[in-house]
């Protein structure tokens, strides 16, 4: 299944409170609640938790990336619903509706 079509179109992404978050220059380093290995974000991933610093759709966050890097929104919502569902899967997002 495409991770797109696993969500509904209203379904929130919210930030998972258990998660531990540092920011720098680096980028941010998140630790999830469902694996022991930290994730560094950085660039267009940094970018992307950035915009999910209050719940978003899938769509807002597409739209939002989208216009900040002067993208297509179809050419970015790919690589946006790959990102979502790895942080999902990773524990440091929630979707909630």
């Amino acid at each position: 299944m495409h991770p797109s079509e696993s969500a509904p179109k209203t379904q929130r992404y919210v930030r998972s409170p258990g998660a531990l978050v540092r920011e720098g220059a680096f980028g941010v380093v998140v630790l999830g609640t469902e694996t022991s290995d930290a994730v560094t974000l950085s660039g267009t991933a940094a970018a992307l938790w950035d915009v999910l610093a209050d719940p978003q759709t899938s769509t807002a966050v597409v739209d939002v990336l989208a216009e900040q890097f002067g993208l297509a929104p179809e050419r970015v919502r790919p690589d946006v619903d790959s990102a979502l569902e790895q942080l999902v899967q990773l524990g440091a997002l929630e979707r909630r509706a």
